[in-house]
């Protein structure tokens, strides 16, 4: 027996997975690969009053199914937020959590909702989103938090301030490991270079050995001299080939480290939410691609 089921058109594009296009209510064939079109859903929603305007109104009717327009995807669905309009029992906690939700909707944050499937929202949601997180009460004795948006050396080190210079844990923990490679590789640069010259003094101790030049002391010492200097110099360069084996395998280590990091990070967020692990760690369970998105 087999079941149609779906996920949102988001992570199925991060798998990989084909999609079909979908006849609109213009009669259009359309693809949910355009956030454009996604957007026009919501638009559409507000324009024909299918959409609360007001953040406090009920939005248990709210509908964004097969739209008018020429491009609109016909099948959309928004991920809301919800939030206690009266934030002052959460005490130092409630700007913290505005800061938040005003991140969310600022331009950066609107930029980084690709990463996880999901599209922005079109100034007439936007709009709506941006009301209710202005309407929110916050505790008086607690100072609101806010996103610096460009560099200011006393301002972004000051107190209640999410510097522009923020990474998120994964971001800092790659960035490490990236250093960590590029300290490595300066070190083979210069173990390098010395296993250069000590392979070129030993080609001039075994040129010399081989001229049969006879010191006044007698040619048993001078040999011997020589023996023990291409001894030392063979010694040497053993040790330093050695060590630049051992830090190419703690270069390629730390190269694995990071991409596994990377994938992880990718991993994570092209998942869909509450996903078997059997789902989350094969792709290919997934049948076609469904036509539900997330605004």
């Amino acid at each position: 027996e087999w079941a149609i089921g779906y996920i949102d058109s988001g992570h199925g594009q991060s798998a990989g997975l084909a999609e079909i296009e979908l006849k609109n209510a213009a009669g259009n064939f359309v693809s949910s690969f355009d956030p454009a079109n996604i957007q026009a859903a919501a638009t559409q929603a507000v324009a024909q009053a299918k959409f609360p305007l007001e953040p406090s109104a009920s939005f248990a009717d709210a509908d964004m199914f097969n739209m008018p327009g020429p491009n609109t995807w016909p099948i959309c669905a928004t991920s809301y937020i919800y939030v206690d309009k009266n934030l002052t029992s959460l005490g130092s906690s409630a700007p913290v959590l505005k800061a938040a939700l005003e991140f969310i909707l600022s331009e950066e944050g609107q930029e980084l909702l690709s990463d996880y499937g999901f599209i922005g929202l079109p100034p007439a949601l936007h709009s709506i989103a941006t009301r209710a997180v202005e309407q929110l009460t916050l505790p008086a004795d607690h100072p609101e938090w806010f996103y610096e948006s460009s560099t200011d050396k006393e301002l972004g080190s000051g107190p209640f301030v999410f510097s522009v210079k923020r990474n998120a844990a994964l971001e800092y923990e790659v960035g490490q490991l990236e250093d960590a490679v590029a300290a490595l590789t300066a070190q083979m640069q210069v173990m390098t270079a010395e296993m250069q010259g000590m392979a070129a003094d030993m080609t001039a101790i075994k040129a010399g050995a081989h001229e049969g030049t006879t010191p006044a002391n007698g040619g048993r010492a001078a040999e011997e001299e020589d023996d023990d200097s291409s001894s030392d110099s063979s010694s040497d360069a053993v040790a330093v080939a050695l060590g630049a084996v051992g830090l190419v395998l703690a270069a390629i280590a730390l190269v694995v480290a990071i991409f596994a990091k990377k994938q992880a990070g990718e991993a994570a967020r092209a998942a869909p939410a509450g996903a078997s692990e059997e789902v989350r760690n094969n792709g290919s369970k997934y049948g076609v691609n469904g036509t539900a998105d997330a605004l």
